[in-house]
């Protein structure tokens, strides 16, 4: 059920751990917002089960959680590369699209004067940080998130529904052709 559980992978470059929280203490990260996101930067605490074919930390202290975001940069969206994996950065445009490839995600392509990339918004974003603000194709929309690819495509990830703000007024564009 929601709320029962709650999983994210870290990596320190000597590998990947998954690392999960069940029941009481998922509930009590989701309750502090204690919720890591792509880029974070975190401390955990717990019992390790290591097996022939996997290593999985759970989480029983959940107050030893530390998450440190780091803080946003401007960026052109036409300037992210897959070098950017994990900084976060803020950036404006205009919406092109709103769509649903399947059930539980939504991706936003955001344009600017630079090029396009989409905002993936997946079903537990909204479950553990609210819903979406209304968003319309030709809405000028800030966007602060992490850089992470999907295959070789770069994409933004945010760490909450409220990281997406729409704008008021235009977005200058580059002039049409």
């Amino acid at each position: 059920a929601q709320g029962e559980g709650l999983s994210f992978t870290v990596n320190d470059d000597t590998g990947e751990l998954r690392i999960s929280a069940y029941r009481t203490d998922a509930r009590d990260l989701i309750a502090r917002g204690a919720i890591p996101s792509v880029g974070d930067r975190v401390s955990v605490a717990g019992n390790v089960r290591v097996r022939e074919d996997f290593t999985a930390m759970y989480i029983n202290a959940p107050e030893l959680l530390q998450i440190t975001r780091p803080p946003a940069e401007d960026a052109q969206i036409g300037q992210l590369s897959p070098l950017d994996i994990g900084r976060r950065v803020r950036v404006r445009g205009q919406v092109r699209e709103v769509y649903s490839p399947y059930t539980g995600l939504t991706l936003v392509t955001l344009r600017d004067s630079t090029g396009q990339v989409a905002i993936v918004v997946s079903e537990s974003l909204l479950w553990l940080t609210g819903p979406l603000a209304p968003i319309t194709t030709g809405n000028s929309l800030e966007v602060t998130a992490a850089v992470a690819l999907y295959g070789d495509t770069v994409q933004l990830v945010p760490a909450s529904t409220a990281d997406m703000v729409v704008l008021g007024g235009d977005t200058v564009l580059a002039a049409a052709r």
